[in-house]
């Protein structure tokens, strides 16, 4: 018989607690009212900071992305979500890697990558003919130790913890396959599509219609400021 160890045991109760308040949640998403935060920490508190890094790279592959609808069809001026969005090549082969992050060089020529979990926006500030230039503003730039340490409130994180850096991002993958960024249920919008000026949001839906496990960083301290906006809603 295979016996966990107690780290193993402990990430196991922690992936649970996780799910559990994804699914004991997801029925409540509608109504209205002030509901209650939309966290994964709302049944238990991180106790360490490896729960919060494991945390903060699941809420990776729940974050939307908010763009001009135009982009996506020409007869559209809404705007369009793509929900878990993720990037990934176009015509997609065994193999590929399905990325949950901003890749791209940095003005000094080193390769970096911005995980979505971190990512509030970008703005295409250039573009050349095999990449576009973005300025991507970085928040909550809050690593899960200072975050467990400090236990800042949502109106602390709001005024700072954030930097902004340019990043050049190319538009296709060496073989000449479009970069594309998917959301959950099959649209896709090719990064070729970014026009000069236009903003992508990670924050840009309704307030209320989130998913909990976006927020790795809304430990108690931030969801239960009364500023804190993302809420689930008990139905009627």
């Amino acid at each position: 018989m295979r016996v966990l160890s107690l780290g193993n045991f402990v990430s196991a109760v922690a992936m649970t607690v996780l799910l559990f308040a994804v699914f004991g949640t997801a029925s409540a998403d509608v109504g209205g009212g002030k509901g209650y935060p939309a966290t994964p920490w709302r049944y238990s508190a991180p106790k360490s900071v490896q729960e919060i890094e494991k945390a903060k790279i699941v809420a990776a592959e729940y974050q939307t992305l908010s763009i001009p609808g135009k982009l996506v069809d020409k007869t559209r001026d809404d705007v369009f979500h793509l929900n878990r969005v993720s990037l990934r090549l176009d015509k997609p082969r065994k193999g590929d890697a399905v990325r949950y992050a901003l890749v791209g060089k940095s003005g000094s020529g080193k390769i970096v990558s911005l995980s979505f979990s971190q990512l509030k926006s970008f703005t295409v500030t250039a573009r050349k003919d095999k990449a576009i230039m973005v300025s991507v503003v970085v928040w909550p730039d809050i690593s899960p130790k200072d975050l467990l340490k400090k236990r800042p409130t949502y109106k602390q994180l709001m005024a700072g913890y954030r930097r902004t850096i340019i990043l050049e991002i190319n538009l296709r993958s060496a073989d000449g396959r479009p970069l594309v960024f998917a959301g959950e249920y099959g649209s896709t919008l090719p990064l070729e599509n970014l026009t000069l000026g236009v903003k992508g949001d990670f924050y840009g839906e309704h307030p209320h219609m989130v998913h909990p496990l976006r927020f790795w960083w809304a430990i108690p301290s931030v969801a239960n400021d009364e500023n804190y906006p993302y809420r689930m809603i008990p139905a009627a």
